[in-house]
């Protein structure tokens, strides 16, 4: 079941210090299907996540900002599986695989 606009702007208004790590998706557990439409890789996106704008990489975890004019919240993630798959992503603070 995908959030409703209110628990997206309760979600993106939570505080990092204070946030359940334990019941973040990990980043790394999320797959898209690029052979999907946009909106139905956004919703996959959404389902798998829960909450898109604190996800766990590991024991990290993860605020996600998403600018309303700049690249949109799926070319991020786009972005961020491709990286992944060529193996060009940051593991962890100042490290590369």
């Amino acid at each position: 079941m995908l959030p409703t606009q209110e628990e997206l702007r309760q979600m993106q208004d939570g505080d990092i210090r204070l946030i359940d790590r334990e019941g973040l998706a990990d980043i790394g557990g999320i797959q898209i299907d690029g052979s999907l439409p946009i909106d139905r890789r956004v919703e996959s996106y959404l389902e798998q996540a829960g909450n898109p704008f604190f996800l766990r990489a590991g024991d990290y975890v993860i605020e996600m900002k998403y600018a309303e004019n700049g690249r949109s919240m799926g070319d991020c993630v786009e972005e961020y599986l491709s990286r992944r798959e060529n193996g060009r992503y940051i593991t962890g603070p100042g490290e590369m695989p």
